[in-house]
Parts: C-alpha cells; structure tokens; sequence
C-alpha cells in the first residue's frame, strides 16, 4: 500500500523542493481570494466584484533562518504552489511507517 495523503493538516512539516526550507502548517486549509496588482486595479475603476482568483490556502510558520524569517509571524500559501514546490513530511513518514508494518 503506497498511498499518498493529499491533505495537509495542522502541524504538518514542510520542506520546500529548491531551498529546503521549513515551515509548519497552522491550523487547515481555507478558501481565499487571491490578488494581484492588476485586481487592486479593478477595484480602484469599481469593478471589485469582478477582481481576483479564489483558491485553496494554507497558513504556514518558518521553522528556519533560511530566509530570516524563524518564528516571525505566519504566511498565507497558495496550496497549490505547496503541492508544487513543497513536500509534506509528515505525510511521508506517515506512508514509510505503514510500507514497513505491511
């Protein structure tokens, strides 16, 4: 049995792909409407209702200096950028505890 849990759940450790940095998952996924320059502009021209992009979101806490941000408040993550660029730890040894009782 070699399933992979998709879900992030709170205290889960991240560790992105490229930089090997880590953060921790606070609390579970959201939903959150996401903007860019160009929506704050639509709002500015009173069309708000239109602007932005809505998608899952995850609150994460860095857990190290690779960035100079340890323990320094907690950032808002796409999650699909976390599916993408980071890989969920806990959800791998949780998968290696079970491949070794079967």
């Amino acid at each position: 049995m070699n399933e992979v849990r998709w879900d992030h759940r709170d205290g889960d450790l991240l560790r992105n792909n490229r930089t090997g940095a880590l953060r921790q998952v606070v609390g579970v996924e959201f939903t959150k409407r996401f903007m860019d320059a160009q929506d704050h502009e639509m709002v500015a021209h009173g069309m708000g209702e239109y602007a932005g992009s809505y998608g899952g979101a995850l609150r994460t806490m860095p857990l190290d200096d690779i960035s100079g941000r340890f323990g320094q408040g907690v950032y808002t993550m796409k999650t699909s950028d976390v599916r993408r660029s980071w890989t969920n730890l806990t959800a791998q040894a949780e998968r290696e505890k079970i491949n070794e009782a079967s």
